[in-house]
């Protein structure tokens, strides 16, 4: 039996949404809240354009917040610390210092980077890509699968569009992250799927099946953790790819990813070029950078992508990866691709733009 005196001892709890103290008490008649207990927005827009930060941290003496490279001391009002910043719309990854530890702020959006929780700022323009808009939206599932490369279980998303059938048959996506990040990532700081539904609702791609999966791959060998991201590829065709199949009618099979998931991508390709009919490399690589696996780098192999194929490369023009980047366009010389140079770093927003132009380019290839 609920014991009324618990029931009003949660209720009485401080709410973690941002919802404004009146609003809160007309709708439920919270009026025992005191509005020092309410969380404002953590960050957003002004009518100056400028973005304004406001984070609660009551009993702090010191707030630090560190994004793009620099140290922003916020200044203390009341109950909140809060700075002005000059920032053009996009996402940035954000630090947060209180009393001189680094901490993860629960108002902030959370992602995945660097192995470890990551808070982000997302300045979105209601013109972009990856923006939430008033369109059909697809839904987004979790399953859990054995991974025959660890021997361990692990969760795959499912992105699947607007209007599903379960008796149609769809083009599918294997999408992966960037090192350090997981399954998430392409859903909390990449928004594939708002990208997805806004393209598909634009026509601008047919409706398809996007699955992301964990690439962060170790297994424990002799006490020691062995990092065995290159042997994605087994992964995918030995479990993944089976999942999918049992689980929906596939059409045409496409690979992309992002940094670390380029690289995954390319040797899963050109290890199994007959699989796909495309290939993405954003600010990515044929060649692994991580594990120096080099017995997908083969001429032949290129050349028998390239043939069955299309195959998109591209990278920021200030990403600290792009020497090697053009050192790879030796590999791909003569072999028809399509190659792009972005503004920007190695960065989300360089990949939300790689994605949507992958999409088109998709579309475009099948009907050409």
């Amino acid at each position: 039996m609920t014991n009324q005196d618990d029931y009003r001892s949660f209720l009485m709890q401080k709410p973690v949404d941002f919802v404004p103290l009146n609003e809160k008490q007309q709708i439920n008649n919270y009026n025992d809240f005191k509005s020092e207990d309410m969380v404002s927005l953590p960050y957003f827009r002004n009518d100056s354009g400028k973005v304004i930060v406001k984070l609660y941290y009551p009993n702090a003496t010191e707030v630090d917040l560190i994004i793009q490279r620099r140290t922003v001391m916020l200044e203390k009002q009341g109950d909140y610390f809060t700075c002005e910043l000059e920032l053009a719309d996009g996402i940035y990854p954000v630090m947060i210092s209180v009393n001189g530890n680094s901490v993860i702020n629960q108002f902030l959006p959370i992602g995945v980077g660097h192995n470890q929780p990551v808070n982000f700022i997302d300045l979105i323009n209601e013109d972009d890509a990856w923006a939430f808009r008033n369109v059909p939206h697809g839904t987004v599932q979790a399953a859990y699968i054995h991974n025959s490369v660890t021997d361990e279980a692990d969760r795959i998303f499912t992105y699947l569009p607007a209007g599903y059938d379960k008796d149609r048959s769809y083009d599918v996506l294997f999408l992966q992250h960037g090192f350090g990040e997981n399954e998430t990532a392409w859903l909390s700081e990449g928004r594939i799927n708002y990208i997805a539904d806004n393209l598909i609702a634009d026509s601008y791609a047919e409706p398809l099946i996007i699955v992301m999966a964990n690439g962060m791959l170790y297994r424990h060998v002799d006490g020691m953790v062995k990092m065995m991201t290159s042997d994605f590829r087994n992964y995918l065709t030995e479990d993944i790819i089976p999942y999918v199949k049992k689980h929906f009618h596939v059409k045409d099979m496409y690979i992309a990813g992002l940094s670390m998931g380029s690289m995954q991508a390319a040797i899963t390709a050109l290890m199994n070029s007959h699989l796909f009919r495309g290939v993405g490399l954003f600010s990515g690589f044929l060649s692994d950078l991580i594990t120096g696996y080099k017995e997908h780098i083969d001429p032949a192999r290129i050349k028998e992508l390239c043939k069955g194929a299309f195959l998109f490369r591209g990278i920021g023009d200030t990403d600290r990866f792009l020497p090697i980047f053009e050192k790879e366009d030796l590999l791909v010389s003569g072999f028809e691709h399509t190659r792009k140079i972005y503004h920007g770093e190695h960065e989300w927003n360089v990949w939300r733009e790689m994605i949507v132009d992958f999409l088109k380019l998709k579309e475009e290839k099948k009907h050409e």
